[in-house]
């Protein structure tokens, strides 16, 4: 899900200030399919359940579940649930805490003797709650010499070998892939059984979910099986295979009929109470800070409502939501094989827009910011091109006196100072500039409800002759090796640019920004940092987005 997929922004909706009838609802939510229920072109679609009152008062299935033979989507259709998975994954480990069969303190060496290499102890909870600091493996496979379906076995070969953590245990919440596959695994060398095995025995079965199940064979025949599409310009295509085979984070399959019945009973806490309630607790940091996460579970709110949800994305081009608003008595569930389709965003709000009964925070309900006035002078310090965690690029400019920060392919945001070095950012966001004594150059730390979520370094600006002296190609040239995914690559100079090799994206080029740090032009990495030893570059750490940071790679011998 980066960019902070799985939780349901806050963002102002204007609500009608009429109560509807729950007919009127009913006719309005009809009005959202419209132009589905409209639409003559033969396409991938959706599958949609809404529950109000502990019942579901509407579903309906749009579009196709297979273009080449004519088969429209029902509530039969069979749809790989992504990352919704997370929730059956968390039910099992809340069910064996329960039963004392686990404990969210315990540490996981017991069961996983795979992260022996990992200096620090991670606990059960830090699985859960995604505080870790396990690199993804998703991220990792990406860079791995591993071809075809991503197995847990391969997934287990790549973990042992990591050495170090994205972060400290339990300092941050980043949300990975690898946290939820060793909670499946952990289940099985628990319980003696495989999870699909226990999944069904204790899930699928006691809840009557008889279309639904663990897939451990990518190449199953699944009947009424929907296949997922994108749409490229006037034609779509299809990738049948999904790449991964990824039990505990992925790997569900599942059927509208079937995702509703899962909904009500999480909502109403049926069947398993005590499970389902564990289920929708939040975790926390070292710290003490909530993490807005529980078993599986996204849980936060939304215009003061209680909020549990979560989304889900292949690469295959499934996607998937759910969202539970216990206070209102309401949930939706969006099953859908278009990858072009966004569920939360094409109907989601849509729908919360009609049925949340409550308005927009009135101004006068609103935290009034003490906003001062800083001297140009000190402002112009502050402008100027930076790297967000060394990766995304930032601008801070200086317009009619007035401080904007624009990240990298999005619009400027004005920031409103708090102090000479203190500016409030959007989303409850904070900025605070400081002067690097040694460099001299400004840097900034970034945080979001009081955690510091990252830092802006300044880019000094190069003209050619600068750069001459900074950047000797020669000095980066030369064979790498990462032990942690036992992989070789090869820099060398194209054309005055540095260029690497090696892996399945075949030749990158790498572009500078500092003398230290490089943005590839393609999906190998968000960045790469070389690191100096006296005059020497001798290392390089790369990095893929938060999920996957700071992976070294030693340099073995110049070319």
């Amino acid at each position: 899900m980066k960019k902070f997929n799985l939780i349901i922004l806050f963002i102002s909706i204007s609500i009608s200030s009429n109560l509807y009838t729950q007919n009127q609802k009913l006719d309005d939510i009809k009005k959202i399919f419209t132009e589905w229920q409209n639409k003559k072109e033969v396409s991938p679609g959706f599958s949609v359940a809404i529950a109000q009152n502990n019942e579901v008062v509407y579903s309906n299935s749009f579009g196709y579940e297979n273009m080449e033979y004519d088969r429209k989507l029902n509530k039969n259709s069979v749809f790989d649930m992504a990352s919704l998975a997370k929730q059956f994954t968390g039910f099992a480990i809340a069910k064996l805490i329960l039963e004392n069969k686990l404990y969210l303190d315990g540490n996981v060496l017991k069961y996983l003797p795979e992260l022996k290499n990992i200096k620090s102890t991670i606990r059960l909870k830090n699985l859960v709650y995604h505080t870790s600091g396990l690199r993804d493996v998703g991220e990792l496979f990406g860079l791995s010499n591993f071809r075809g379906n991503f197995t847990v076995e391969e997934a287990l070969y790549l973990i042992k070998n990591q050495t170090e953590l994205n972060f400290k245990v339990g300092s941050e919440y980043d949300y990975s892939n690898t946290n939820y596959v060793l909670l499946a695994v952990i289940v099985e060398r628990v319980t003696n059984l495989s999870f699909k095995k226990w999944c069904h025995e204790n899930i699928f079965i006691p809840l009557k979910m008889k279309n639904t199940f663990v897939n451990d064979n990518p190449s199953q025949l699944i009947k009424n099986r929907a296949i997922a599409y994108y749409k490229n310009e006037s034609s779509f295509s299809y990738q049948q295979n999904n790449g991964m085979s990824l039990i505990g984070s992925s790997a569900v399959y599942s059927t509208i009929e079937d995702m509703s019945k899962w909904m009500l009973y999480l909502e109403n806490d049926i069947k398993f109470p005590k499970v389902f309630k564990l289920m929708k607790t939040k975790g926390k940091l070292n710290t003490n800070t909530p993490v807005n996460y529980g078993f599986g579970l996204g849980i936060g709110s939304y215009k003061k409502s209680l909020k549990i949800e979560h989304s889900g994305a292949t690469p295959a081009g499934f996607r998937s939501q759910i969202a539970i608003f216990p206070e209102d008595n309401f949930s939706f569930v969006i099953l859908s094989n278009f990858g072009n389709l966004n569920p939360l965003e094409d109907f989601g709000f849509k729908i919360l827009e009609i049925l949340l009964d409550k308005k927009t925070v009135k101004n006068s309900e609103k935290k009034e910011i003490k906003r001062l006035t800083v001297s140009t002078k000190i402002l112009e310090k502050y402008t100027g091109k930076y790297l967000f965690n060394n990766e995304m690029e930032v601008i801070v400019s200086l317009e009619e006196k007035k401080l904007f920060l624009q990240l990298q392919g999005r619009e400027k945001d004005e920031v409103f100072a708090l102090s000479n070095t203190k500016f409030q950012l959007p989303n409850n966001g904070l900025v605070e500039f400081k002067m690097n004594k040694k460099t001299k150059l400004m840097e900034a730390n970034v945080f979001q409800n009081g955690n510091q979520i990252g830092a802006l370094k300044k880019l000094q600006p190069k003209n050619d002759d600068i750069k001459k002296n900074l950047l000797n190609f020669d000095d980066y040239v030369g064979t790498y090796y990462s032990s942690e995914l036992e992989v070789f690559v090869k820099i060398k100079e194209i054309e005055n640019q540095l260029e690497l090799s090696g892996t399945k994206y075949g030749s990158v080029l790498l572009k500078d920004k500092t003398a230290e740090i490089f943005i590839p032009n393609k999906e190998l990495a968000s960045s790469i940092i070389f690191k100096t030893s006296g005059n020497t570059v001798n290392e390089f750490y790369l990095n893929r987005g938060s999920r996957a940071r700071n992976l070294k790679f030693k340099k073995l011998y110049s070319n």
